[in-house]
């Protein structure tokens, strides 16, 4: 099995003083394959950089390129537009009531991941949704 990488447990495998760290690099060790994008990586960046971690632009990229050198690692070319995505078609064909929440249609969501979820290790993720 192949995981893409959020930029949670990016920076929980980067970081030694992140909660996580040893949990998440012990998992990630035993990973066959990985991969991060272009926005998770400029995600880990945009944090590394902030007060909360404090780290200087040559520490967070020299983190990136010892991922780089990891066998299990893979980079995804992100050359989709959001207007790609399967629902584009849904939307077009279907207005919302004005103020409605975007949310996709029930079937969808569970199918797409909507919604809040877990990681593999458990960790509840920073993202919530509305739906």
């Amino acid at each position: 099995m192949s995981w893409l990488l959020d930029v949670n447990l990016l920076l929980a495998s980067r970081w030694t003083t992140h909660v996580d760290h040893v949990a998440v690099r012990s998992w990630l060790d035993e990973q066959a394959e990985f991969h991060t994008t272009p926005i998770v990586e400029l995600g880990f960046m945009r944090v590394s950089l902030s007060p909360g971690y404090s780290a200087t632009w040559q520490d967070a990229h020299r983190s990136l390129l010892s991922l780089y050198s990891r066998a299990a690692h893979r980079f995804l070319a992100d050359d989709l537009s959001a207007t790609d995505s399967p629902e584009s078609s849904y939307k077009r064909h279907h207005r919302r009531p004005l103020g409605a929440p975007r949310c996709p249609p029930r079937t969808q969501a569970r199918h797409l991941g909507y919604g809040p979820a877990r990681d593999t290790l458990g960790i509840r993720s920073g993202v919530q949704s509305h739906c």
